[in-house]
């Protein structure tokens, strides 16, 4: 009886929940692949996923949707996981994507003319790009802190303004592969993808 009883402990205790260490690789998880074939414009196989800005500070995680909106109305930068039982995927608003203190360097993210470089490739062939579609790939966060699929995958990239009033989103259709830009609030969350 005492081994039954010794056993059973010891089962439990190792299915108990993952440590900070655990955590921490987790949130380093690199998101579903994406297969991409652009023609001069190399872009990173996965959606980028951090959750500090380049000089170490960390960004603040809004998960709830009442921690968010509050973020928002303050202009906090946050970011919160698109799938918080998995912890897989990470969404941004734009105050993370835009903030002085970096979360990718520059030269790699995506500007205006480059998002139209790929518009306009994807129009020409639209299998260029090929995402491996998972739950997570077309989900964003809206103001208040609700998450939607729309069906569309969807990342931030920076406008030639450095005016927070007027930011944009791309949208890239799941089904015919075309790519929208669209204006958005800046405390909506998008994914960030970057060039190589």
């Amino acid at each position: 009886m005492i081994k039954i009883v010794s056993f059973l402990s010891l089962l439990l205790l190792s299915s108990c929940s993952e440590g900070p260490e655990e955590e921490r690789k987790q949130v380093n998880k690199r998101a579903e692949p994406i297969v991409v074939g652009l023609k001069g414009l190399e872009m990173e196989a996965d959606f980028y996923e951090r959750t500090t800005f380049l000089d170490g500070n960390k960004i603040k995680q809004a998960q709830l949707s009442s921690e968010w909106k509050e973020a928002c109305e303050n202009k906090e930068p946050v970011w919160c996981f698109v799938n918080p039982k998995t912890k897989k995927g990470i969404l941004y608003n734009y105050y993370a994507f835009a903030d002085s203190r970096g979360i990718a360097p520059k030269d790699k993210m995506l500007n205006r003319q480059e998002i139209e470089i790929i518009k306009n490739q994807l129009a020409s062939n639209p299998k260029l790009i090929k995402f491996n579609w998972v739950e997570e790939s077309s989900i964003e966060r809206s103001f208040i802190g609700n998450n939607y699929d729309l069906k569309f995958v969807n990342f931030w990239f920076k406008e030639d303004s450095n005016s927070i009033d007027k930011v944009s989103v791309a949208y890239i259709d799941k089904t015919t592969n075309k790519l929208t830009v669209e204006s958005v609030s800046p405390h909506n969350g998008y994914r960030i993808w970057l060039k190589k």
